[in-house]
């Protein structure tokens, strides 16, 4: 297994894992999946795109922003996806590791994961507390659109 940074050779493996990521997390507090936008996400965020690569097949992701802090020097990263297909889940931490590692020595100081508020966000704050992440903060969200 390698982590890559995104290349286009593995834009189809990635609008899967993605389309997987909103069904599973997304769908229920989201307006829907636009493959377009996502593909201009994917162009915009493509230096910090991480791709776990299995026998030539993209099997997981994490993807985020680099943002800076307001109050000092800080060079923050913030994800904005991180998934691995279900048959692979077991390499998630595994991804998450490295991307730090890699984060680190390009002179990131933290980096702030999200949680999507779901079936699954015990799950997920016990492993994040697991891994040494703490609470930073809540959003809520409203749609302001009629469906």
């Amino acid at each position: 297994m390698t982590i890559i940074n995104y290349t286009p050779k593995y834009c189809a493996d990635i609008t899967q894992l993605v389309t997987e990521f909103y069904d599973e997390a997304l769908k229920e507090n989201d307006g829907g999946l636009d493959i377009d936008t996502l593909h201009k996400t994917i162009e915009v965020y493509k230096d910090n795109s991480f791709l776990l690569i299995r026998e030539d097949k993209c099997i997981g992701l994490i993807a985020g922003l680099t943002a800076h802090s307001p109050i000092n020097s800080d060079k923050v990263y913030q994800e904005i996806v991180w998934y691995v297909t279900k048959s692979h889940r077991r390499y998630g931490v595994y991804l998450l590791r490295e991307v730090e590692q890699i984060l680190k020595d390009r002179g990131y100081t933290s980096i702030i994961m999200g949680c999507m508020h779901n079936s699954k966000t015990d799950k997920l704050f016990r492993l994040y507390n697991r891994l040494g992440y703490k609470p930073l903060e809540t959003h809520f969200r409203r749609s302001l659109c009629q469906k």
